[in-house]
């Protein structure tokens, strides 16, 4: 067996595979939202901007691949007793909730008054933060927050028998609707929206946990496997795309009809079959990207624990390239190549930098994400994928 990725200089309790994954995960979803204005709200009839709408959903396993590197980073742990477990939930519920509170008041704050959001009724607004809608990124935080909740529950499943962990979490994906459809939280529909979402990433956290325990043992055939895991997720999406294959069957029986048909499971197996293949390519790529060139494991290192930052702010920057082409003269959206090769790197390397920089007083971290450095390093637990 070759010698882990985990041997090239990095800083301590890090994992360079999974910075170098997240790290393209969060520019991959910038990347999504640069072209959004470009891009047809069903993603299925792709017109005159085919290959902008193909990339976009190309790209949407970046989500989910936040999930899984979750997964693999926390599931798999050792925890013991009651105070590892209190310590492993301030420490993290206080990373990320606090972030996403502050930045749901300020994009409601922002929102409200260029009428890019309506005013919301009290009811409104407690569903608004419940699921993460008062902006069109943060639905993610409540889910990841949701994955964090469940650790005690997948630990010692994962530890057991990870295959097991990734069985469960798909037949709880696939039983979700019909079993939250006979429950009746019609006082709290939001709640129920809430468990749904969660439920349709656990798949995701458990693959990312059967990746961390098999990256142990038997990581060789894992590295050689990335390209077709690439290759088949491709051409999946494309088919996916343009409608070349069924995803759902219209016959079989009225068994069939019912669970395949009535609560769209084909098509929920056929998105995280997608998603999986993909996120596993991305992280065979980071990981021989990193045996290639051992100099990016300090980069990536370096720069990840911005990443929840640059997820966090960057529709900001998005917006003012929005309100600032107009008054400039030019027409908004900007042409596919602008968004791509102007507002893309200049949004992405201008707010990861710009976090950076807020990250040197600790007392933003409600902002940034960044906690600062533990004072015992060797008791902190190992980064996931939202703050560093």
């Amino acid at each position: 067996m070759d010698a882990p990725v985990a041997q090239v200089p990095a800083q301590a309790g890090r994992e360079p595979v999974y910075d170098v994954a997240r790290l393209t995960a969060i520019l991959c979803v910038v990347l999504i939202h640069a072209l959004s204005p470009l891009v047809d709200g069903e993603l299925t009839r792709l017109g005159h901007a085919g290959a902008v709408v193909l990339t976009s959903r190309i790209l949407r396993f970046s989500v989910p691949a936040f999930a899984m590197l979750t997964g693999a980073l926390l599931w798999p742990r050792p925890f013991g007793g009651a105070k590892s477990w209190g310590a492993f939930f301030r420490r993290r519920l206080s990373a990320v909730l606090a972030p996403f509170l502050a930045w749901s008041v300020i994009y409601l704050a922002a929102g409200i008054p260029l009428e890019l959001i309506k005013q919301p009724t009290w009811r409104q607004l407690w569903g608004m933060f419940l699921l993460g809608t008062t902006w069109y990124h943060l639905y993610f935080i409540p889910i990841i927050i949701g994955i964090y909740l469940l650790t005690p529950l997948a630990v010692p499943l994962v530890r057991w028998k990870p295959w097991a962990a990734l069985v469960a979490a798909v037949c709880i994906a696939m039983a979700a609707g019909p079993l939250l459809g006979q429950v009746s939280l019609r006082p709290h529909p939001e709640l129920e929206g809430l468990l749904m979402r969660i439920a349709r990433f656990l798949p995701y956290a458990a693959a990312g946990a059967w990746y961390a325990a098999e990256r142990e043992r038997a990581s060789t055939w894992l590295r050689r496997a990335w390209p077709w895991a690439l290759g088949a997720g491709l051409a999946l999406r494309v088919a996916q795309v343009y409608e070349w294959l069924p995803v759902k069957w219209a016959g079989g029986g009225r068994i069939l009809d019912a669970v395949l048909v009535k609560y769209e499971i084909g098509v929920l197996a056929f998105d995280v079959t997608i998603n999986i293949l993909a996120t596993l390519a991305l992280l065979g790529i980071a990981d021989a990207s990193l045996r290639a060139l051992p100099r990016l494991a300090p980069i990536a290192t370096t720069w990840a624990p911005y990443a929840f930052g640059l997820y966090l702010a960057h529709p900001f920057a998005v917006g003012a390239f929005m309100f600032g082409a107009p008054a400039i003269g030019l027409a908004w959206p900007l042409p596919w190549w602008a968004m791509v090769f102007v507002v893309w790197p200049v949004v992405s390397v201008g707010v990861l930098m710009l976090v950076r920089w807020l990250s040197r007083w600790p007392w933003l971290w409600w902002l940034t994400g960044v906690r600062g450095p533990s004072r015992a390093p060797s008791a902190a637990p190992p980064a996931d994928v939202t703050a560093g």
